[in-house]
């Protein structure tokens, strides 16, 4: 096997490991659910601030990966020929487009309104 080969192949196998974070991501996700529920019915703020600890923690993974995504694509971009551009331009795009949309989630997960907080996840 050549170099191109092999590198792709380690590629795969990361981005496999990517997909089970996403995986534990969306369990954690549940989980904070969980917390919200008892926020709601209890009434206890602990249940609340624990879920959006745990939404904060999900919001910054998920960018750090989307941050992968988008090194990734500009790299294969910038490797591309001529043909390959137009179509690797709108992954790249799209990369873009995840990365600006998770920062702007955390952002708001971050200045979540205490006095009236939104229930729910940062949907990512």
């Amino acid at each position: 096997m050549n170099n191109d080969v092999i590198e792709e192949l380690k590629r795969l196998n990361f981005e496999d490991i990517i997909w089970i974070i996403f995986i534990i991501l969306s369990s954690l996700d549940i989980l904070a659910d969980n917390y919200q529920r008892k926020y709601l019915l209890n009434n206890d703020k602990y249940y609340e601030n624990i879920a959006n600890k745990i939404y904060i923690i999900i919001t910054i993974i998920t960018i750090l990966i989307y941050i992968y995504f988008f090194t990734r694509n500009y790299n294969l971009y910038q490797k591309s020929s001529l043909d390959q551009k137009d179509n690797l331009k709108i992954k790249l795009l799209g990369s873009i487009f995840l990365l600006i949309g998770g920062i702007c989630l955390l952002s708001s997960q971050i200045n979540n309104n205490q006095d009236n907080p939104f229930i729910g996840g940062p949907a990512l």
